[in-house]
């Protein structure tokens, strides 16, 4: 059996969206970052990687680009549960980067 113990750690998580006008950029990327519990590995260990993406039509020829990426290192035998979490926290990131874009629904 494999000891883990576990430490907090900061990581910090890209969250990338800007508007362009015209082929142009007119907002800077976002970035924050956020407290999660991290294992410090004794032993082999793997990771899973999510990237989604989406670009958004603005109209009159704008759009606004918005992608996410959520690496999280895992136990080779935890690959399926570290998945489902990469999985969520990105889908939860992205919606929430789409909300900002598309601002408060009328």
């Amino acid at each position: 059996m494999v000891k883990r113990s576990v430490k907090r750690e900061v990581i910090t998580k890209m969250v990338s969206g800007h508007f362009t006008k015209s082929g142009k950029r007119i907002s800077p990327n976002s970035e924050f970052s956020e407290q999660l519990e991290i294992l410090d590995f004794d032993g082999p260990y793997g990771s899973v990687s999510v990237k989604y993406g989406l670009t958004i039509d603005l109209g009159n020829y704008e759009s606004a680009r918005c992608d996410v990426l959520i690496t999280v290192p895992c136990y080779t035998e935890e690959l399926d549960r570290a998945l489902m979490f990469a999985s969520s926290k990105a889908e939860k990131a992205i919606q929430s980067e789409v909300a900002k874009i598309k601002g408060p629904r009328k």
